[in-house]
């Protein structure tokens, strides 16, 4: 199969072209990363370009998982090469040089969540209790940029400069690192060094979920793009990692570069029509949104929806686990064709707990860790 057989416009179009910075604003269940994105690695190298030439990128395990899976199913010659990844294992990667290690000073012993709290509790000063402590982390990890506005850089306010000190000082004592801090350690390497063979490594970078990257991840992809092609994708009304200041703003403001290609995307295969009505009338109360409005592909796929309340948080939980059973028991789905979705990891837990205690298949994907092992990745390391 040719990259472009069975596509159709946008896709067509993003897959296809030749300009230099592409930006791809879409709604879930568009094809963006099926049609789009993925097709397009399939012409470069159907194009000739070296499959280790290609970045992939993400923001979660789950979703660069979900990447390498589709590109282990292009057929396209050199596509084991093509590199995909989370920009946590990148930077990983790129920390983990010997020539880098020398530059940073710094020792990539990742610290264990748990040993993260003991580190808040243990270092000294005045900055809160462990949950003000830990949303200054977050902000630290972040490069201190927490809107959009925001420079990544040293800290302006005296009591995050007062912080900074306080973590890093008991980071280099004990001789470790934070998972986020690997971003910015390598976005400050890469800046400092323009020279630097990872900076001319890739002729195409390509960047999916573009709205959960925070402020200095995304200027770290601008670095890694400096001397290729960049295509970006992603949707400001997913984002859904505010907590680690994800700037879901970001998407917007690459469409509207002049120097970027813009494609917009608002037809969703994957949801009947009353569900996308739904969907539209929530997020249209979003304060601040650009009325977007996502249209349904095929208008006559049957759907239905209930909305059921329960008078506590455990009486909602048996309830959920007690359709989702009788449905399988009685046939009329597969455990994998049911998404339970929650805010909340607790309540996650709970179910997926007692639909394995009815009998039920199921597996949560609450723990995200950003940073995989290198055997379970294509190419996670250099």
């Amino acid at each position: 199969m040719r990259w472009s057989d069975g596509l159709e416009e946008p896709h067509l179009s993003i897959a296809g072209s030749t300009h230099p910075r592409i930006g791809v604003l879409a709604g879930p269940g568009t094809g963006k990363t099926k049609y789009g994105l993925l097709r397009r690695v399939a012409r470069l190298l159907e194009e000739d370009v070296p499959g280790e030439r290609i970045l992939l990128v993400s923001f979660t395990r789950v979703a660069a998982a979900d990447l390498r899976d589709k590109v282990a199913e292009l057929d396209a010659p050199g596509i084991e090469n093509v590199r995909a990844t989370t920009l946590h294992g990148y930077c990983f990667g790129v920390l983990m040089r010997d020539a880098v290690l020398a530059v940073t000073g710094r020792v990539p012993r990742i610290l264990l969540p748990y040993e993260v709290d003991l580190m808040l509790r243990d270092v000294p000063g005045g900055f809160g209790n462990i949950y003000d402590r830990r949303r200054r982390l977050e902000a630290f990890v972040a490069g201190w940029a927490r809107g959009l506005d925001d420079e990544p850089g040293p800290p302006v306010d005296p009591e995050d400069r007062q912080s900074q000190q306080a973590v890093m000082a008991w980071l280099r004592e004990h001789h470790a690192m934070l998972i986020g801090e690997v971003v910015p350690e390598a976005y400050r390497y890469l800046a400092n060094n323009p020279a630097g063979e990872e900076l001319t490594a890739f002729d195409h970078v390509i960047v999916d979920e573009y709205q959960d990257l925070n402020t200095l991840e995304q200027r770290l992809l601008d670095l890694l793009a400096t001397n290729g092609s960049p295509c970006v994708a992603g949707d400001d009304d997913q984002s859904i990692y505010s907590v680690r200041y994800a700037n879901p703003e970001g998407i917007v403001s690459y469409m509207e570069r002049p120097e970027v290609e813009g494609y917009r995307i608002e037809t969703c295969g994957r949801c009947p029509e009353i569900i996308l009505t739904a969907a539209n009338s929530l997020i249209s109360q979003a304060p601040g949104r650009k009325a977007r409005v996502l249209k349904c592909r095929d208008i006559t796929a049957p759907g239905s929806m209930a909305m059921v309340q329960w008078k506590d948080p455990e009486a909602e939980v048996a309830g959920i686990v007690a359709a989702i059973a009788g449905d399988i028991a009685q046939q009329r789905r597969e455990p994998g064709e049911i998404l339970v979705l929650t805010n909340w990891k607790r309540p996650g837990e709970q179910i997926r707990a007692s639909l394995i205690d009815a009998g039920v298949a199921a597996h949560s994907y609450f723990v995200e860790e950003e940073l995989g092992s290198e055997s379970s990745c294509m190419r996670e390391g250099r």
